[in-house]
């Protein structure tokens, strides 16, 4: 079930959340804004980034990594493999984590049960991005308030 059908207000705090990262038309450029106003939309745009990287739930790697099993046609890895599977997963968020485990269904061809690569190969320059946005939003907001 989709964020959005859960709860109905979700579609709309992302909106105005975006909202004060992204100017609008009736926003001004980060650039224009006064002090207090660019401080609160660095803010935000921090904890957007911070939230983009909030790690995957176990239980529900767990759930994908179930599902794939079926619908490759492959038996689940030793209780062991499978907690290495789930821990290393885990350091992914869970979008990224859903979007691996749909591309392996996709794209497996073996009814083996999918090498650990074959979930983070499709993901991982995604997951550096987020992780450079990250970074790069911290030091602007450290940068800007230093200036300030």
């Amino acid at each position: 079930m989709s964020q959005s059908s859960e709860n109905p207000n979700a579609l709309q705090q992302t909106k105005s959340e975006t909202q004060l990262a992204k100017p609008t038309q009736s926003q001004k450029p980060l650039a224009l804004a006064t002090y207090s106003e660019r401080k609160e939309r660095l803010d935000l745009m921090l904890t957007n980034a911070e939230k983009q990287l909030k790690p995957a739930d176990r239980k529900r790697i767990a759930q994908m990594l179930a599902v794939v099993a079926e619908m490759i046609g492959a038996p689940m890895p030793s209780e062991g493999a499978l907690a290495m599977y789930i821990q290393i997963l885990g350091d992914y968020p869970q979008d990224l984590v859903d979007m691996a485990g749909k591309h392996v269904i996709r794209h497996h061809k073996y009814n083996t049960f999918p090498r650990l690569a074959d979930f983070e190969e499709p993901v991982r320059d995604l997951l550096r991005m987020r992780q450079q946005n990250l970074k790069e939003t911290h030091d602007a907001r450290r940068d800007y308030l230093k200036e300030h």
